[in-house]
């Protein structure tokens, strides 16, 4: 079976992935302070008063902005609340709205963004060329300029590629035939024979990628003495594809964090997989200290970029999106200190980003549609973190936003992670 010093070495490269991503991601200006300049240099006492400036001062501040969309019982969005409609649960305590604003219209534009994510690292070669048609699907009905920015993000055996950004969709169907050309899949039906996945797949050259990548080559074999052969090649397979996709979206979300305004992030395929089952050791205290750990610097970021992340769930690997969704909805909010493997699941994650899960089915182009259709209306509302000082740092706290108003349903990040 897999022994917990080989899982603990996946997420020590997961971590390495996060650490290299820091280093290289612009950090959030202090309070007061210009981008770029030096810490001890004297700075302008000026209230910053650019929308994104102000934004990045309530970042360094502890504030934490939260993109709320609010609809009817038909789905469509409700328009024209007020901030004293609105009433916010912190930790389960009233906690005071700092800042509040509706964000629709032409103004709104400005500050949504999307990236579009082809996950050709849990998906089949079928998988992939699924994904495709349907991403075609959409741009084709969608001829003329678009809503919103969209790049397109290939993750694959072969890294991270995220091609440039445009509101134009004959430039993205361009680009989506020249991004899945050849593409390296990680099928673990052929982990015993890779000459068919090389013969097929082609190359590509990854973009920003960490060197750490290459020390996923230092995963060998389970230990013997449990589980069948098969079981052991499946969890290894497994704990390559998590290390991977968590390593692409991590680097995906910092790269986010010094964008303005909103990130919306369309996650297609069927997920990556659970670390558990056959082929795994039963979890040890140390595995799940080193998930919580991940969890939390990876939340913390999708925060401060203010991500919302949608789970455009297909099923081509053995159902496994209906699995991890199932494993999903069961999953208990991660203890103090420690965390599960379905607390990162990809439908867990998106749902504490306030994005949704859209299950397996046929129109995945409706989906992705809906999906970039959250950034039409929405309310922004801020909070300040530090009133409800937390004991230890990491502590999770649930949060609940409730409308005054009959009928309505309010969608956004259902917990986030305080610091002391």
């Amino acid at each position: 079976m897999r022994s917990w010093l080989q899982l603990s070495a996946a997420f020590a490269i997961f971590l390495s992935f996060s650490a290299a991503a820091q280093q290289n991601a612009p950090s959030l200006p202090a309070l007061g302070q210009s981008p770029g300049s030096a810490p001890g240099q004297p700075q302008p006492t000026l209230a910053p008063r650019s929308h994104d400036d102000r934004e990045r001062a309530y970042q360094a501040r502890q504030r934490v902005i939260l993109n709320v969309r609010v609809t009817d019982a038909a789905g469509k969005p409700a328009e024209g609340l007020s901030q004293s409609d609105f009433s916010l649960l912190d930790d389960r305590r009233p906690a005071k709205i700092e800042a509040f604003r509706q964000a629709a219209g032409e103004a709104v534009r400005e500050h949504v963004h999307v990236l579009l994510v082809l996950d050709a690292v849990n998906s089949t070669f079928r998988g992939i060329a699924v994904q495709r048609k349907e991403v075609e699907k959409y741009l084709t009905q969608n001829r003329g300029k678009l809503p919103y920015p969209i790049s397109l993000v290939l993750v694959s055996a072969s890294g991270l590629i995220i091609d440039p950004p445009s509101q134009d969709a004959d430039v993205l169907l361009g680009e989506l035939s020249q991004l899945t050309q050849a593409v390296r899949v990680m099928d673990c039906s052929k982990r015993d024979n890779p000459s068919a996945d090389d013969a097929s797949s082609g190359t590509i050259t990854p973009i920003n990628r960490s060197d750490s990548f290459n020390s996923l080559n230092a995963i060998d074999g389970a230990e013997s003495g449990g589980g069948t052969a098969a079981q052991v090649r499946a969890a290894d397979c497994k704990i390559d594809q998590f290390v991977v996709s968590m390593g692409a979206l991590n680097r995906l979300v910092k790269a986010q964090v010094d964008q303005p305004g909103r990130a919306i992030v369309i996650w297609t395929g069927p997920g990556w997989p659970l670390l558990s089952g056959p082929g795994f050791n039963p979890d040890t205290s140390a595995m799940r200290r080193g998930r919580f750990d991940q969890l939390v610097n990876l939340s913390a970021y999708m925060q401060q970029a203010q991500v919302t992340l949608d789970a455009v769930l297909s099923s081509d690997q053995s159902g496994r999106a209906e699995l991890v969704s199932q494993a999903s909805v069961a999953a208990a909010p991660p203890a103090a200190g420690e965390a599960g493997p379905a607390n990162f699941t990809l439908p867990i994650l998106a749902r504490q980003t306030g994005g949704r899960v859209f299950e397996s089915g046929k129109d995945l182009a409706g989906a992705i549609a809906a999906s970039i259709a959250d950034g039409d209306s929405y309310y922004v509302v801020s909070f300040d973190a530090a009133a409800v000082p937390a004991a230890e740092p990491g502590e999770y706290h649930p949060l609940e936003i409730k409308v005054d108003k009959p009928g309505l349903t309010v969608r956004t990040n259902f917990a986030y992670f305080a610091r002391p």
